[in-house]
């Protein structure tokens, strides 16, 4: 029983400690989705892109992060975003 609860313990933190991050949906002036739109984080020197949907999840520890979202014939906007302890969303 010992053996069993600390292996739900673990997998508990280890589910809990990849939670947080930011997620959302990048959309036009026209209020439509941008498929395959880039989202760079700076301090980390990585990204992600959106899905067909618009949609994109980046997995990141807490802290503030410099985010630039790009779309081929659109202006890059850049947005500083702090995580904390579980998922921000920001469209």
């Amino acid at each position: 029983m010992r053996i069993f609860l600390l292996i739900i313990s673990v997998l508990a933190f280890i589910g809990s400690a990849w939670g947080q991050g930011v997620k959302g949906s990048i959309y036009d002036q026209n209020n439509e989705t941008l498929p395959y739109a880039t989202i760079y984080v700076r301090n980390i020197e990585s990204g992600t892109t959106t899905n067909l949907e618009g949609y994109y999840e980046v997995k990141l520890t807490p802290g503030k992060y410099d985010m630039v979202f790009q779309y081929m014939g659109y202006e890059s906007l850049i947005k500083v975003v702090e995580v904390g302890a579980g998922m921000t969303t920001l469209d």
